[in-house]
C-alpha cells in the first residue's frame, strides 16, 4: 500500500545508512542498460526484500 511505501522511504531518509547499503546492492545486482531484470536479479535482492518485510 502507499502507506507501506511511505513507511520504507521514511525510515531510509531517517537511516541514510541503510540507504547507501540498498542502493549498491541494487547497482551491483541489477543489469546496466537496456538489458531486462529477470526473477534471478530480484531473487537475488536479499537486502531489499529484508527492509521491505521490516516495513510490513
Amino acid at each position: 500500500t502507499s502507506t507501506a511505501v511511505g513507511s520504507v522511504l521514511y525510515q531510509l531518509a531517517l537511516h541514510q545508512d541503510k540507504q547507501e547499503n540498498l542502493y549498491k546492492e541494487v547497482a551491483s545486482i541489477l543489469p546496466k542498460g537496456d538489458m531486462q531484470i529477470d526473477r534471478k536479479h530480484l531473487d537475488s535482492l536479499k537486502y531489499v526484500k529484508a527492509c521491505i518485510r521490516e516495513t510490513l
